[in-house]
């Protein structure tokens, strides 16, 4: 399992349940396009969790392709009335070691200016 990382935002007050409701449309191509293993969205004492799990790229460039997929836009464009911190559109990774031009010309925010968290540890009850 790769180290798993959380995109977190306090949710607009009254907004939990737009928020809940828009995830019945959540790209679901876009994220397996993007190169993402997993993804959950969690909600609770006014705060909106997106969990990504990347497969074998970084998780900087799995959310940089995420967020410029056209039906990932749609999606996060609708969610940000209702979040405090909106994930932006057109993210790109935010290191040296990635070099790669904004997609589409979109200069986008870096991944280092987003409220993530990261993995730090892991424990999972082993099958014998």
């Amino acid at each position: 399992m790769k180290p798993q990382v959380a995109y977190v935002s306090p949710i607009v007050a009254g907004g939990e349940s737009a928020v809940r409701a828009a995830h019945d449309s959540f790209p679901r191509e876009a994220l397996a396009a993007s190169g993402a293993a997993s993804a959950s969205a969690f909600i609770g004492s006014g705060y909106y969790i997106l969990i990504f799990e990347p497969q074998d790229d970084t998780f900087q460039d799995v959310i940089a392709r995420f967020t410029n997929d056209p039906e990932a836009r749609r999606f996060f464009s609708g969610l940000r009335p209702h979040l405090e911190e909106p994930l932006p559109v057109g993210v790109r990774p935010a290191d040296d070691f990635h070099q790669t031009p904004p997609i589409d010309g979109n200069v986008g925010v870096t991944t280092a200016r987003l409220p993530l968290a990261g993995e730090v540890f892991h424990w999972e009850i082993s099958q014998a």
